[in-house]
């Protein structure tokens, strides 16, 4: 066999390089956009925890910004989901996302009072009573907060984009005698966590914490005589089978969690990738809110026909409870997140004023309105 000559052996070496160059251009980066221009993503499953079932209004809209992620992605990105506390005990959920044993969950803050002090001031009652306002209020709150921001650096998760959950007012679910004033709470026995526990204490009432999937057995058996929920958590927690009536107190909302995602893995997703889950978070809370409307609604009549004694307190009564309440309360729970952070008083002041330029702006309408 002839040797090939110099200029050949030269010739084939550029033509072999020329070859191989686009495909060692691509040696460990992401596979290039599809012909439609969007990205083509790796496979990649997510495990995502939560402490409620799939059909709370929070679940919903957790759901939907998931599949949303999916269906950008043309279904690299998954999701596997655990309901119910059956991956770890509530009181666990965020330390299972912040050392890597999950990678996201619904981080109700009133679970995590020591972990996540600032972000619990959102569930210091006669603040705001329309859901779409809160959820505006502390969208802007946190990106616009170094010290809340920090607040989950420091536990090692971040917000998924906009996928927060504020899941309407609040309403005490009892049993009978009738509550028709402030002090018929007296010596009652309240399921409330956080700072509800408080307002409930200054009311007369006897505030019991207890963990969502243990109200109903505590109600039955008479270790407490009420709970303070939204009416999605009465009607999946089935408080309202329990219920002789169903009060609005005029309390507000005590509650937002965001989705939040273990932070190492947050960083090793591209760019790109990012972003589709950023996107993707804005339709979370557009489905949580319609489920919200409707669903309080058929909540509502619902219990209704089962023959729950749904009301709201005379407007004079609820005027008198929140001048015997406040400032003092509002205080007193700023004081307790205070001595975890220093920037309560600065953090709270400034969710009031952000509660105030949106308030105006709700498409909720309370069905005991």
């Amino acid at each position: 066999m002839k040797k090939l000559s110099t200029f050949a052996r030269i010739f084939l070496g550029v033509m072999v390089l020329l070859v191989a160059m686009p495909a060692l251009s691509v040696w460990g980066k992401d596979p290039a956009p599809t012909a439609t221009g969007q990205p083509k993503f790796k496979p990649m499953k997510l495990t995502y925890i939560s402490h409620i079932g799939p059909d709370n209004d929070e679940s919903i809209g957790d759901i939907a910004w998931q599949d949303e992620v999916t269906r950008l992605t043309g279904g690299a990105v998954t999701f596997e989901r655990h309901w119910n506390s059956t991956f770890v005990p509530a009181t666990e959920i965020l330390t299972a996302v912040s050392t890597g044993m999950a990678d996201l969950c619904y981080a109700a803050s009133v679970y995590y009072p020591e972990l996540l002090p600032l972000s619990g001031l959102q569930s210091v009652l006669y603040v705001v009573d329309k859901p779409d306002v809160m959820h505006k209020a502390m969208v802007e709150l946190y990106n616009t907060s170094s010290a809340l921001q920090e607040e989950y650096r420091k536990n090692n998760v971040i917000p998924v984009g906009e996928a927060g959950w504020a899941i309407g007012p609040v309403y005490l679910g009892a049993k009978a005698p009738k509550i028709q004033k402030m002090e018929d709470l007296k010596g009652r026995k309240i399921r409330s966590v956080g700072f509800t526990g408080r307002a409930v204490e200054m009311m007369g009432g006897t505030p019991v914490s207890t963990v969502g999937g243990e109200i109903y057995t505590a109600m039955d058996t008479g270790a407490v005589d009420g709970a303070v929920l939204a009416l999605t958590h009465h009607d999946t927690l089935k408080i309202g089978e329990l219920s002789d009536q169903i009060v609005d107190l005029g309390m507000g909302m005590y509650f937002f969690g965001w989705t939040v995602m273990n932070l190492d893995k947050w960083n090793s997703m591209s760019p790109e990738l990012q972003d589709v889950f950023i996107e993707a978070s804005k339709t979370g809370p557009k489905a949580m809110l319609a489920s919200v409307l409707a669903g309080d609604i058929r909540r509502y009549k619902k219990f209704k026909d089962r023959g729950v004694d749904l009301f709201r307190l005379p407007q004079d009564e609820i005027n008198r409870i929140r001048d015997a309440l406040l400032p003092t309360y509002w205080e007193r729970s700023v004081a307790d997140v205070a001595k975890s952070n220093p920037a309560a008083a600065d953090v709270f002041d400034r969710y009031l004023e952000l509660v105030e330029k949106y308030k105006g702006m709700s498409t909720y309408k309370s069905p005991f309105e």
